[in-house]
C-alpha cells in the first residue's frame, strides 16, 4: 500500500513537473518570437544587398536606405514582402537608382496590412523611439538613428544661423515661401486639425532633398526641425496633403 502511495506522488509531480517546463517553454518560444533580430553580414554592394537573418515583428520590408555624413538618404530599394516570423537569406535586389552611395537595412512594418509598399509604411522603433537598422558595409547596428527632425539634431546646434517657424495650419503653411542663410533651423510646428508629414519635393519620394523628410506623421502640436545648411531652392510640401506646399531658399 505504501508502495502504491509512493508511485502515485511520484507520477503526479513527474506530470506538474513536466507541465512547468511546457509553462517555460512556451514563454520562451514567445519571448524569442517577440524579439526583433536583423543580421547584415559585411559586403561590397553591386547588385544586390543579402540580409543573413531578419526575424520580423510584424509584415513588412527590410528596406535599403541611402546614408551620408549620418544622415538618412533616399530608399533605394526594398526587399519582397515578409510576413511576420523568421526569414533568411533574404535577397534586396538593387536597381538603377544605387549610385555607389554608402547603405543600411531598415526594418519597415507594413502599416496597413496590405502587402504594398507606400509612403504610409514606417521603419519600425525601438523601445527607445528608434530605428532598427545595420550597416550593410559593415554589418554593424546603426545607432541613434531617429525620425523626427533627425537632420537638425546631427547638426552642431552653436553653429546655427539661427531659427525661424513655420505654422502648419487648416489652410496650408504660414508663412510658405521664406528665405534663410545657410545654417538655419526651420521649425514646423502643426497647428492644424489633421497630421503634418513636412518633407521636401518630388512627391512622393522626396528625393529633391533626401534628407529633409519628417518620415512619419506628427498629429496637432507635434514639431518637426531641419537644419538648412545647403544652398539652393527646395520645394516642400506635406506628404499626407501634397497640394499644401511652399518653398525655402537657402542663401
Amino acid at each position: 500500500m505504501i508502495g502504491l502511495f509512493a508511485l502515485l506522488v511520484g507520477i503526479t509531480g513527474l506530470m506538474l513537473l513536466q507541465g512547468t517546463k511546457s509553462t517555460l517553454g512556451t514563454q520562451t518560444e514567445s519571448q524569442t518570437e517577440d524579439e526583433t533580430v536583423l543580421e547584415v553580414p559585411a559586403q561590397i554592394v553591386d547588385q544586390e544587398v543579402l540580409i543573413d537573418r531578419v526575424t520580423m515583428p510584424s509584415n513588412g520590408w527590410i528596406v535599403a536606405r541611402g546614408i551620408e555624413d549620418g544622415k538618412l538618404g533616399q530608399i533605394i530599394e526594398i526587399s519582397p514582402f515578409l510576413e511576420k516570423g523568421e526569414h533568411k537569406k533574404v535577397i534586396i535586389p538593387l536597381g538603377e537608382f544605387y549610385n555607389g552611395e554608402e547603405l543600411i537595412a531598415v526594418i519597415y512594418e507594413d502599416q496597413d496590412n496590405d502587402g504594398i509598399f507606400n509612403g504610409l509604411d514606417l521603419p519600425k522603433l525601438d523601445s527607445n523611439g528608434l530605428m532598427i537598422a545595420r550597416s550593410v558595409k559593415t554589418g554593424e547596428e546603426v545607432e541613434g538613428l531617429s525620425e523626427a527632425g533627425m537632420s537638425g539634431m546631427l547638426h552642431n546646434m552653436p553653429g546655427m544661423a539661427g531659427m525661424i517657424q513655420i505654422r502648419y495650419t487648416n489652410d496650408g503653411f504660414v508663412p510658405k515661401n521664406i528665405e534663410v542663410p545657410a545654417g538655419s533651423l526651420v521649425e514646423f510646428i502643426n497647428e492644424s486639425d489633421r497630421e503634418m508629414w513636412v518633407a521636401s519635393d518630388t512627391h512622393p519620394t522626396h528625393e529633391r532633398l533626401a534628407t529633409f523628410d519628417q518620415f512619419r506623421s506628427y498629429p496637432k502640436g507635434g514639431v518637426y526641425r531641419y537644419v538648412f545648411d545647403k544652398p539652393g531652392t527646395w520645394p516642400y510640401h506635406d506628404h499626407i496633403s501634397p497640394a499644401d506646399e511652399g518653398t525655402i531658399i537657402v542663401l
